[in-house]
């Protein structure tokens, strides 16, 4: 399920739902099942970040400028390195397959359907088939 609870216009919401993730904005992490993934403040950002835009890839740029506050590619994999521990922690508490890799797009939540051995191609917003990894 993607939602995001209820907020007055032009206010972010508390929380947003992510399939089994609830992603908490006043506590800056997310939990699953009672569970807390204990995230680091720039891992619940990148999180935070893709938990917006589901289903579509949001580029590394995007993420540096909007993370780390950088407007330059430093040329370092801080973001390839945030991702991997977000996962890591997922996969901590049962829940795999949640972010891919869209080589050359960037990093994308996964829609509910999508699983990772789901028959079905991701598309991006024009409706082209795009190459996903894990």
């Amino acid at each position: 399920m993607w939602r995001a609870e209820d907020a007055p216009a032009g206010e972010l919401p508390r929380a947003m739902q992510v399939g089994p993730v609830t992603l908490d904005l006043f506590h800056r992490d997310a939990h699953v099942a009672g569970r807390w993934l204990r995230l680091h403040p720039r891992e619940f950002a990148v999180f935070w970040h893709l938990a917006e835009r589901p289903g579509r890839p949001v580029p590394r740029a995007h993420l540096l400028r909007h993370v780390w506050r950088l407007d330059f590619d430093p040329q370092t994999n801080r973001v390839a390195v945030a991702v991997c521990r977000i996962r890591a922690r997922l996969r901590a508490v049962g829940v795999e397959g949640l972010i891919a890799t869209v080589p050359g797009c960037g990093y994308l939540l996964r829609r509910p359907h999508e699983a990772l051995d789901s028959p079905a191609p991701m598309r991006d917003d024009a409706g082209n088939e795009m190459a996903a990894g894990g």
